[in-house]
């Protein structure tokens, strides 16, 4: 991944629960005390490859939004309140500064899960692509694009199609790439 990074600088990167709780020692599946050191180590020469700002929680691209869970209402409104004073973009360099007490949290751009309807997206006019949520195959919902087909099972047996997908951030659309 460093490598790439570095043969492709204006790659993006964007923080899962997984990464994070190693550093801020948030327990949860998967995490290993006996690799905790080693986790710790790599991210931080990873994210030290990107340029600034090109590893946060949320990037925007022209017309979208991508993060590990998704930009969701219940969180913006419990934290810049039900209608916010700012634009998108200062949104989301506010969000992009915050810590493990604000980001720990279920409706947080690392944890929220909007698939099927589950949580409403913020802004609800503007298309997010996310992971988090393990799908066979990209999953296509109004104006959510969940991607992680991926991810794999206990034994390492892929939960996914593992193909690659193209977004297109102008007109909201995807192609999967064979």
């Amino acid at each position: 991944a460093e490598e790439f990074v570095k043969e492709q600088p204006n790659t993006l990167f964007c923080y899962g629960n997984h990464d994070l709780s190693y550093p801020w020692k948030a327990l949860e599946s998967g995490y290993s005390s006996y690799a905790s050191w080693l986790v710790i180590d790599r991210l931080k020469r990873l994210v030290e490859c990107f340029p600034e700002k090109n590893a946060a929680y949320i990037h925007r691209i022209d017309n979208t939004l991508f993060s590990h869970g998704g930009l969701v209402d219940s969180f913006v409104r419990g934290h810049f309140g039900h209608e916010p004073k700012m634009n998108l973009d200062d949104l989301l360099a506010h969000i992009n500064q915050m810590g493990r007490s604000d980001m720990w949290v279920n409706d947080s751009p690392i944890w929220a899960r909007p698939q099927y309807g589950s949580m409403r997206l913020y802004p609800s006019d503007m298309f997010q692509v996310v992971g988090h949520t393990p799908v066979e195959e990209p999953l296509l919902e109004e104006n959510l694009l969940t991607l992680d087909n991926f991810s794999t099972y206990w034994n390492g047996h892929p939960i996914g199609n593992e193909k690659f997908v193209w977004v297109d951030t102008v007109d909201n659309t995807f192609s999967v790439v064979e």
